[in-house]
């Protein structure tokens, strides 16, 4: 099968390496570097390293201005796995097979640019991959393949997101077979649901919510953009690790000077509605290192006593 692959981020990587070791790649089309990390250095995305790093073609236009290019590359199938920008229906319709794309939800639950996140604060114990063919409206197109895997009720959407990535290049090579691509796709059928691209403003803890909601904020958004407490003091606390503990007395409870974090066994916790409690596991104040909650009371916290 002759393939363009078209994809951004590290989730696309292992779908490009996988369909690398059993089908043609003809060239693979990602985002202009873009400025990372820290130091903001201009950086090649992760599928541009990687297709370097594989000798692969790169078209590096804007995807408007590739027609003709990819007209003239002749190929069976257009696949796509996170790319991040809308492909024009021009090009939808270039490939012998149209165009595929790789979508980390159970479709139709979840369209949008943050189904992994979506799924955690949810609550939801189960998730998947599904492979659509693509059409002018976008995530909304019929089902080649769909297969589902389960939430643990530790999971981050970071270590979702590397489960869903190589589930998604497994699928990818199991299904992409002609016969399969040609024969007819299945409606989405069921809810409509949407997941809205995520703000930082919204990785905020506010504690006017349960318990069980702030611990889902804090795993659904780690590593990106990382849970966060404002207070007086500390404009911004990560929190990237935390457990719910049932309602507490005051005679267990130190307070500090940091309101609302208190002191149980050890480690900091605030109090949320309904007398509920959240442990925070893991913090990060601002231009520190990540450390645990009890490196955080002997150690940052104290010097604030």
């Amino acid at each position: 099968m002759k393939i363009i692959f078209t994809g951004t981020p590290q989730f696309a990587c292992p779908s490009l390496e996988a369909l690398n070791q059993h089908h043609q790649i003809l060239a693979v089309i990602t985002e202009p570097n873009r400025p990372q990390g820290r130091g903001q250095k201009i950086s090649p995305t992760p599928v541009k390293e990687l297709a370097l790093k594989l000798g692969l073609p790169i078209l590096e236009k804007p995807i408007n201005q590739l027609i003709f290019d990819i007209q003239n590359l002749q190929p069976d199938v257009l696949v796509v796995v996170a790319y991040g920008e809308i492909i024009p229906p021009e090009i939808l319709a270039i490939p012998r097979f149209g165009a595929i794309n790789i979508h980390p939800s159970l479709l139709p639950q979840y369209r949008g640019s943050s189904p992994i996140t979506a799924a955690i604060l949810n609550g939801d114990s189960e998730t998947g991959v599904s492979l659509i063919k693509m059409t002018s409206s976008i995530d909304a197109g019929p089902i080649i393949a769909q297969t589902k895997m389960q939430i643990s009720p530790t999971e981050t959407a970071g270590t979702l997101e590397k489960r869903l990535a190589l589930e998604s290049a497994e699928l990818l090579v199991k299904t992409l077979q002609e016969k399969i691509l040609a024969r007819p796709a299945c409606p989405q059928t069921g809810a409509v649901t949407y997941a809205k691209k995520i703000k930082p403003d919204d990785a905020e803890l506010k504690l006017t919510k349960p318990a069980v909601t702030l611990e889902r904020q804090v795993r659904a958004y780690n590593p990106k953009p990382g849970a966060f407490l404002k207070m007086i003091q500390i404009d911004r606390l990560k929190i990237w690790q935390a457990r719910m503990t049932t309602p507490l007395t005051s005679t267990e409870l130190l307070t500090t000077p940091l309101s609302p974090i208190k002191v149980y066994a050890g480690e900091p916790i605030i109090e949320t509605t309904n007398g509920n409690w959240l442990i925070l596991e893991a913090v990060q104040p601002p231009g520190k290192k990540v450390m645990s909650g009890q490196e955080f009371v002997r150690g940052y916290l104290k010097t604030t006593l």
